[in-house]
């Protein structure tokens, strides 16, 4: 999930170092074994801003509690009216292992090693196939890893995603 480059109120050189630090991430990506989407959609509505306000009262003044529900009253009109829209830019970043092994660069790749290290047992293919996949997802984390240092270069907030994130 990327937070917002706030461009209109940078300089000229601030943009253009920017543009340039997005310009080395997609050429530093590996060509054919990565792929990049970048996805951008504005949503109506508040979001979650009633549940984390509630959550941080801290005061029980009868008062206070009286003006919050006023203020909720308006936010829920201004809701109703489309006053609240949030930009949200989420880049996606698909990798295909077997591809990324199949270069010339990489001659002892994922495809040699299943050849040699072939067996008919039950247990030691379920160990192989673990550590095979430990061994991917330790290389692809390395790989997001220079990805999320390249965004941050450009001043975006960089979050990584969960799996519910993901779903939703």
């Amino acid at each position: 999930e990327l937070g917002g480059a706030h461009s209109y109120y940078h300089g000229d050189d601030m943009r253009n170092r920017m543009k340039n630090a997005l310009e080395t991430l997609v050429r530093s990506l590996p060509e054919c074994s990565m792929r990049m989407q970048m996805r951008f959609e504005v949503v109506e509505g508040l979001g979650d801003l009633r549940y984390r306000y509630n959550r941080e009262q801290r005061s029980d003044n009868p008062i206070l509690q009286s003006l919050d529900r006023l203020r909720f009253e308006a936010w829920a009109r201004k809701e109703d009216a489309g006053y609240y829209l949030r930009p949200l830019s989420h880049a996606y970043f698909h990798w295909d292992p077997r591809v990324h092994h199949e270069g010339s660069e990489f001659g002892f790749g994922l495809g040699r090693k299943l050849k040699r290290n072939f067996s008919f047992s039950a247990n030691r293919c379920i160990q192989r196939a673990r550590q095979e996949h430990e061994d991917l997802v330790s290389e692809f984390n390395s790989i997001l890893s220079g990805i999320e240092q390249t965004l941050a270069a450009t001043g975006m907030a960089v979050r990584r995603m969960t799996e519910q994130d993901l779903f939703l």
